[in-house]
């Protein structure tokens, strides 16, 4: 494994992993679809950078092969490759931004008149104003923006949004979580390269 590649693709993963923390805190359409792109951006980085690297090594090669396995066959990894591909080469929206709202609704009796309902950054009521009327009133949910992956088309193949990572049942199908998946599958091959620079230094 060639050290600068190795050393690049950490950068690329770093770089994921700021895109990730902008996606967890963004709260329009624009910052959310300019996290997601960038996240999926720096993503792809990685997988290059790693696989020009292990070109000069037989075993750090054929480990390479094996990650190219995986992303042809785990849901994650293969939508978050084509997702990519999409954005650049096609004119398809790849995610849907949702705004975010205020839902009242839940176990609830009596007459509740609600005066005003603020809520704070973190999406929880900050100020409320209610006068109840007998029983108990209803509860509030504030849903915070969505960004909603679509299914996305890379050279006439269709991708679905995956539902699976491995063994692992993705809850939400959000943006969010399928990054947060994989980052840590692109934190596990930047350590799983470094062996094969320990292995090199000590030839």
């Amino acid at each position: 494994m060639e050290a600068q590649a190795h050393e690049q693709a950490g950068q690329a993963t770093a770089k994921a992993r700021r895109s990730l923390d902008r996606l967890r805190i963004a709260k329009d359409g624009a910052e959310l679809t300019d996290a997601w792109q960038d996240f999926l951006n720096a993503a792809d980085r990685v997988f290059e950078k790693l696989k020009a690297g292990a070109n000069d090594n037989g075993k750090a090669r054929a480990w390479y092969g094996r990650i190219e396995h995986e992303q042809r066959t785990d849901q994650l990894l293969s939508y978050v490759q084509h997702a990519r591909n999409a954005d650049h080469h096609r004119f398809e929206e790849i995610a849907k931004f949702r705004r975010g709202g205020l839902g009242i609704g839940g176990p609830g009796t009596g007459i509740t008149i609600i005066n005003e309902i603020s809520f704070g950054g973190d999406g929880r009521p900050a100020r409320e104003d209610w006068f109840q009327i007998g029983g108990t009133r209803p509860g509030v949910r504030f849903d915070p923006p969505y960004l909603r992956p679509l299914p996305v088309i890379d050279r006439g193949v269709t991708y679905a949004v995956p539902t699976r990572h491995f063994d692992h049942q993705l809850e939400s199908q959000s943006v969010v979580e399928i990054a947060e998946l994989m980052q840590a599958y692109l934190d596990s091959l930047v350590v799983a390269a470094s062996h094969f620079l320990a292995a090199e230094d000590g030839a």
